[in-house]
């Protein structure tokens, strides 16, 4: 057996593990989202009152998608006023069921059916387990990259299946632990399929953008997130082999099948997955059918999918029936699900798992159409704007500095729909004025909001993983008993990679103008 010396510097690690004590402290110390909506709002209607006294408001000229320029005057309006109370009550229940609740629940609905009948879970065991040998690192990223189709899920499932695919390699099982967590947690807004994710914050983008005449939907950002999904998962394997495999200790074994075996698919899994497959190209046909004949269903009166059409419109739907052709197609074929009734019953457990999120939806919904009837975020978004102009930071570097920004943030606030809800107000119209496409704002977001999940010890999925390290702890290998501050010393140079990876690819999508997404 040949051992790589675990080269780890105890100092540096005990200034880790300390800094990530400290983060964890920070960011328990922060309420729940709920009551954040709420001190927001308390914030928002006093500003508005003391802004509103002292006359605050500002001339700006404003620029439509068409090229239509006209001068507007943004000034704040006192929340407390009659006339806005009056306003708040009346549309309260209104403003509550927006587009992106509606949407959450139609694909939650759908995605219920193929996460309770199995399918994630067997399609992405099937994906890693039938990988070569040779490529079973940046496999083992792939896989990570892509369950975020799972949720959190994804990241407890991924570090588990490293475990057992390194052990039965003969290597190490921490490198596959710690890879797989760093690939389904950093990567998490990187996927070959849209997803919930997309969905939801395509949603918020969507309700601020169209105030300013542009369009987002769940596809908007597709072309560079399915590609990112190969680039930062090479960038993941590469990190592993080169600094993991040091960090932890490595060993060169035969391999041993034995442990795969749990892991391995059923006849009946195999079946449902086939199945599903089937399904899918049928559905496919059927959108093909709508959509390739110049008079297709899918196409607008002019005969064209692009810039908007029926299609474009429908992503939400399509998305909604692509997963619950994909589940129940498996579940038949499997035989998790039995019987027809027990389709609306996991359709049901789909939007009870998003129960807590429609709780925050309620105030947050609340806190945009305030800040939007206050005039802040007018007024603060065209100084933002004018601020940036004054000091030179446009363009790309203006994206850098927020996405550094976002990172920072998402050490203390883990939530990346509830940041979303909060910033997209501001930071949208405030990047549109300066020539930025809401896309690209959100995409610059979203990739921010994803390379520090790893880091930050407010991730519930951590403790998962320190508990499989202790389980495959060699004694001989590391003695070292593993905690939180262990893992996150291993997650750094993930991160660090995970961003330049992204970065480099938005410089290429940015300054060679390769459409980021559908309709961008």
């Amino acid at each position: 057996m040949a051992t790589v010396v675990n080269n780890k510097n105890n100092a540096e690690d005990s200034r880790l593990i300390r800094m990530s004590k400290k983060v964890e402290e920070l960011g328990n110390k922060l309420p729940h989202p709920l009551y954040i909506f709420l001190y927001l709002l308390a914030f928002i209607y006093i500003a508005s009152l003391i802004c509103s006294w002292a006359g605050v408001s500002l001339s700006y000229t404003s620029a439509a998608v068409d090229g239509t320029v006209t001068q507007k005057t943004a000034k704040v309006v006192n929340l407390f006023s009659k006339e806005q109370i009056q306003k708040l009550l009346v549309n309260f229940v209104p403003s509550y069921g927006t587009p992106v609740l509606l949407s959450m629940m139609i694909i939650s609905m759908c995605l219920g059916v193929t996460e309770e009948s199995g399918f994630f879970d067997a399609s992405l065991r099937k994906a890693l387990l039938g990988a070569p040998r040779a490529v079973a690192t940046y496999a083992l990223c792939v896989v990570g990259v892509c369950a975020n189709q799972c949720g959190d899920v994804g990241m407890i499932l991924t570090p588990a299946l490293g475990a057992v695919l390194f052990q039965a390699l003969g290597r190490n099982p921490w490198i596959g632990i710690v890879t797989g967590y760093a690939a389904a947690a950093a990567g998490f807004t990187a996927n070959l399929f849209p997803g919930n994710t997309d969905v939801l914050i395509s949603s918020i983008s969507d309700g601020v953008a169209k105030g300013l005449g542009y369009e987002v939907n769940a596809l908007s950002n597709y072309y560079f997130l399915s590609s990112a999904t190969f680039f930062t998962a090479a960038a993941c394997a590469y990190v592993s082999e080169t600094f993991i495999v040091k960090l932890f200790g490595d060993t060169k074994k035969e391999m041993d099948e034995s442990a795969l075996r749990s892991f391995k698919l059923t006849e009946a899994e195999n079946r449902g997955l086939r199945w599903a497959g089937i399904g899918f190209l049928a559905l496919t046909a059927v959108v093909l059918l709508g959509t390739v004949p110049v008079d297709g269903i899918f196409r607008n009166k002019a005969g064209q999918l692009l810039p908007s059409s029926p299609l474009i419109s429908s992503i939400v739907v399509i998305m909604g029936a692509a997963f619950l052709t994909l589940g129940i197609c498996y579940g038949l074929g499997s035989g998790s699900i039995k019987s027809k009734k027990e389709i609306p019953v996991l359709m049901t457990k789909g939007v009870a798992n998003m129960s807590g999120l429609m709780l925050i939806l309620l105030l947050a919904n609340l806190f945009a159409t305030q800040v939007a009837a206050s005039g802040l975020s007018t007024v603060v978004s065209v100084g933002g704007e004018r601020l940036l102009r004054s000091i030179h930071l446009l363009g790309f570097p203006m994206l850098l500095v927020f996405i550094v920004v976002i990172v920072f943030v998402d050490l203390f606030m883990y939530s990346g729909s509830a940041k979303w809800m909060i910033l997209a107000p501001i930071f949208i119209p405030m990047f549109a004025n300066l020539g930025v496409h809401p896309a690209m704002t959100q995409l610059a977001y979203r990739i921010g909001d994803s390379v520090a999940n790893n880091l930050t010890p407010l991730n519930a999925c951590l403790l998962t993983s320190v508990a499989l390290m202790e389980k495959y702890r060699s004694e001989g290998l590391n003695k070292q008993e593993p905690g939180i501050g262990t893992i996150l010393s291993a997650q750094v140079p993930f991160s660090i990679a995970f961003l330049a990876a992204f970065l480099i690819q938005l410089a290429v999508f940015y300054y060679f103008k390769i459409p980021i997404g559908v309709n961008v």
